[in-house]
């Protein structure tokens, strides 16, 4: 049996729009079966600004994440429009009139040493999109058709991605080709068992059937897609139109084939229609439907179930649609429920918390859901005022069968604890830092850095994390015995130096050679050079150990700390090079080859225009294969920390399973504590010495129901105990 647990790491999958109210009230599912759950207007929308955002795989960049600027948009015709981008220059937008039933057919092109990108919008915002196209080759093209009721205003955006210059855009509109009758309601009536299809995104998106269904009837219908991405939904028999009603239910995956069992309720039999519809590409797609009786539900299987054992709860469902019902203990208003699901690799249960006053998982809807195709599926739920009583969770298979385990707990909403990690001096802080954070006998290496200086070793916290090793710190010219201990304790066989002789010297690799570690060193003849030597040998080492690095660094002022130590555990939890660069002049030479020889695809720059100058990041963005470079700042380096803490969970480099806190007066503490929390998948925010700043303080309130652990790096010198009175007050 082997449980999947991807953390908070990784893709943002499709469905989770799907699952998240975002546009209104939310609408009663079928029954507690496979792929229904409850949906917003707009769902389809939602689906496919997730589909064209460069974030869906691999936390990629959204290149959707900045709104263009709608209201300036220039009008144009059909014909011609020529445009050029600068260096500092990221969308341009343009309007144009559209009526029903009229085709727009757009072309890009430009020189081939540029990347721009092409979007049409029907509203202005996110969920508007579309079309879009973003090849590596020109021309970037688009054709779609406007049907009622979306005659209108569109917005066509050009997007700078690499590159500067002109660009040709072309725009054509002519009268789209009639619509059949499969394409919008009442559709055609749905043969069974099998029905197949064509359809494309810009051109013919939908095909609707027909098909009668009665109360306690059940509807499974399993589809297959080829040559795109098509999504299936299902509409009550009071829908209109599939380009605006909401869906009763629906499949909405990346994953082929798409799964849909549906429940009719008491009460509400009539002509259902069955929506195909093309999120992307051109699919094919070949849909099988059957109907049936509902299945009665077992006891276990229905509110009120059966009384959840301690946790970890382990069970088992033996077949897509099944579900398991567990009441909790009694929740109190104010307390928290949480709720974590793992299940077996190839399967792909989803969780639901219910109410108290329930009475079925099929009529009733519920409070709380996680229904993500990766584990595991969490929920935090924080009980309302007045709706105190007894919750009760599901746990339905939408796909596959096997074992599962469900973590749970309801009490208070509090941090589990406050740690503080801390030592005598910053030697051992970081010995404290590593024995709470890693077991014994865990680690073959072991990152050692000088604790005198900063400037090599904010470098090391993407070394360690390419290694999953700690961060530890030594004087110049002598190791503490307590750092050795750790070493041993870890049962590290390497250590890995980052600087030269006179950042770590000769005395200290002397006594590691008499314990018998082995050791080797990785340096420069400078601080740039340095930190350029530790990025190349990150992406080595992540390669050896079959780690893919996502091609992106990080590039912070080589004069200061606090910039570098917010982004430690970013860096180390995705194996990121951390890179130096002087504010002014220019970006410096060994950082710039650094990057073209990495092959770095984007770049972070950590820290606001008086530590890293606008041109500097002008530069950036010239440098050979840099395709993208973001700034992420504050006025202050607590904000710049909060920044980077949010960005990082943006894009699930990161969690809030664990979150540091550390001095942002000095390097030490922060530089082993942030290598701890990016181990545990965590972020670092900073402090003053007395007072827990604005930005921290704020971080954490609203965040509070979701951080199970903060670690406090260094002792009352470095971080006062009215710090942690701070966090204490902010727990609860």
């Amino acid at each position: 049996m082997s449980f999947v647990n991807r953390g908070r790491a990784g893709v943002r999958a499709a469905r989770m729009l799907v699952c998240i109210a975002l546009l209104g009230a939310l609408v009663p599912a079928g029954a507690g079966a496979a792929g229904v759950w409850d949906v917003v207007s707009g769902v389809k929308q939602q689906r496919l600004a997730d589909v064209l955002s460069r974030e869906a795989e691999a936390g990629e960049i959204g290149a959707l994440e900045d709104s263009p600027d709608f209201v300036s948009a220039v009008p144009i015709t059909p014909g011609t429009v020529l445009g050029s981008f600068a260096a500092d220059d990221t969308y341009h937008v343009y309007s144009i009139a559209l009526d029903t039933d009229e085709r727009i057919s757009l072309s890009l092109t430009a020189d081939a040493a540029t990347n721009y990108d092409l979007y049409l919008y029907r509203e202005p915002d996110a969920l508007g999109v579309v079309g879009a196209s973003w090849l590596d080759a020109y021309p970037e093209t688009i054709v779609h058709d406007v049907r009622a009721p979306h005659a209108g205003t569109y917005y066509v955006v050009v997007e700078r991605f690499s590159g500067t210059g002109a660009y040709a855009l072309d725009v054509d509109v002519t009268a789209a080709p009639a619509l059949g009758p499969i394409h919008s309601i009442p559709g055609v009536p749905l043969m069974l068992p099998t029905v197949t299809g064509d359809l494309d995104r810009g051109t013919e998106p939908d095909h609707v059937y027909s098909i009668a269904l009665e109360a306690g009837e059940r509807l499974s219908l399993v589809m297959h897609s080829a040559d795109g991405d098509a999504d299936v939904f299902v509409f009550a028999p009071d829908a209109t139109d599939v380009t605006v009603d909401c869906p009763v239910a629906g499949a909405a995956t990346a994953y082929d084939p798409e799964l849909l069992v549906y429940d009719v309720p008491a009460g509400a039999g009539g002509t259902y229609y069955v929506n195909v519809w093309a999120a992307t590409g051109s699919p094919h797609y070949e849909l099988s439907a059957s109907v049936a009786p509902t299945p009665p539900l077992g006891a276990d299987a229905e509110i009120p179930g059966v009384a959840v054992s301690a946790s970890p709860v382990v069970d088992t469902l033996a077949d897509t649609g099944e579900s398991r019902v567990y009441a909790l203990p009694h929740a109190a208003s104010g307390q928290v429920i949480s709720l974590s699901l793992n299940g077996e690799t190839d399967t792909d249960f989803d969780l639901r918390l219910f109410g108290p006053g329930s009475t079925s998982v099929r009529t009733d809807a519920p409070v709380a859901r996680a229904e993500l195709p990766l584990y595991p599926d969490e929920i935090v739920y924080d009980v309302p005022a007045g709706a105190g009583g007894v919750y009760y969770v599901q746990v339905v298979s939408y796909r596959g069968s096997g074992t599962f385990g469900l973590s749970w707990s309801v009490g208070p909403r509090d941090y589990a604890s406050i740690v503080r990690m801390a030592g005598q001096d910053r030697y051992l802080t970081a010995v404290d830092i590593s024995a709470r954070t890693f077991d014994a006998g865990s680690c073959d290496t072991v990152v050692l850095a000088t604790g005198t200086d900063f400037a090599d070793a904010l470098t090391a916290s993407g070394l360690a994390g390419a290694y999953e090793a700690p961060v530890l710190l030594t004087p110049s010219h002598t190791l503490p015995d307590a750092v050795l201990a750790e070493i041993q304790r870890l049962g590290a066989t390497e250590v890995v130096i980052v600087g030269g002789t006179s950042a770590v010297g000769t005395q200290v690799t002397a006594k590691l050679t008499g314990a018998g570690i082995t050791w080797r060193r990785i340096w420069g003849s400078n601080r740039f050079t340095t930190a350029a030597a530790v990025a190349e040998e990150i992406v080595a080492q992540m390669a050896r150990a079959g780690r893919t690095w996502n091609q992106i660094a990080f590039v912070v002022r080589h004069d200061g700390f606090a910039d570098a130590l917010a982004v430690a555990p970013l860096a180390y939890a995705q194996g990121m090079p951390i890179l130096l660069t002087r504010s002014e002049p220019a970006l410096n030479y060994d950082t710039r080859i650094a990057l073209i020889t990495m092959g770095a695809r984007e770049v972070l720059v950590a820290g606001g225009p008086v530590a890293v100058a606008d041109h500097i990041l002008l530069e950036l963005r010239g440098v050979a294969g840099i395709e993208r470079v973001d700034r992420i700042y504050g006025p202050t380096r607590y904000e710049t920390a909060a920044a980077v803490a949010e960005y990082g969970l943006k894009f699930h480099w990161v969690g809030t399973d664990v979150v540091g806190v550390a001095t942002g007066l000095d390097f030490a503490d922060a530089l082993s504590g942030g290598a701890a929390a990016g181990a545990r998948g965590g972020v670092l925010l900073l402090t003053a010495k007395d007072h827990l700043p604005s930005p921290s303080s704020t971080f954490l309130a609203q965040k509070s129901g979701l951080i199970p652990s903060v670690n406090v790096y260094g002792g009352p010198v470095a971080v006062a105990e009215s710090v942690i009175e701070d966090i204490t007050r902010i727990g609860p």
